[in-house]
């Protein structure tokens, strides 16, 4: 663990400020959830919460099965960075970062096609590409990323790349 140097004392409540320094370091926005841990050693220990770290088996099978019976890659991610590759590309992408513009698309909130994304910092995409943004009632999670250089994208049905992010949003529920 890295010592920061920085002390808090715990209010009537029982609450604990995190410093912005910390927060701002670690990108975690207000109203972001937090999982508590404790280790054998009796320390608390904070984790970002993520709703697809509940369901990893369930949500790889069904991308796997996607990737695997149309050819095509398939990746998911949280709103920060790219948390599973079906592909050979797992070392290229995943735990990468998204590039900001890639946030910014998947904002939108919209299915959205083409080539030439800029999914990480620094490297554009060539192949054909269809975002899927993964909305649960109005929260933004992250987004499906279904890749091709193949085939087009097209001749994949849109339903099926939809009814696939319904099965995924349902799934963490």
């Amino acid at each position: 663990m890295k010592a920061t140097g920085i002390i808090r004392r715990i209010d009537e409540l029982g609450r604990i400020v995190i410093p912005k320094e910390i927060r701002k370091q670690l990108k975690i926005n207000e109203g972001q959830s937090l999982e508590i841990y404790m280790n054998d050693r009796q320390e608390i220990i904070l984790k970002k919460y993520s709703e697809f770290s509940q369901l990893e088996k369930y949500c790889y099978a069904i991308m796997d099965t996607l990737s695997a019976s149309y050819g095509i890659n398939v990746m998911l991610a949280n709103l920060e960075k790219i948390v599973y590759v079906t592909s050979s590309a797992k070392k290229a992408y995943e735990g990468k970062e998204l590039a900001p513009t890639m946030v910014d698309y998947i904002g939108r909130r919209k299915l959205l096609r083409g080539n030439h994304f800029e999914i990480i910092p620094l490297v554009r995409e060539s192949q054909e590409t269809c975002i899927l943004p993964l909305n649960d009632h109005g929260e933004l999670l992250g987004a499906l990323f279904f890749m091709s250089d193949q085939r087009e994208l097209d001749t994949v049905n849109e339903e099926i790349l939809t009814y696939s992010g319904e099965l995924l949003l349902k799934a963490l529920q």
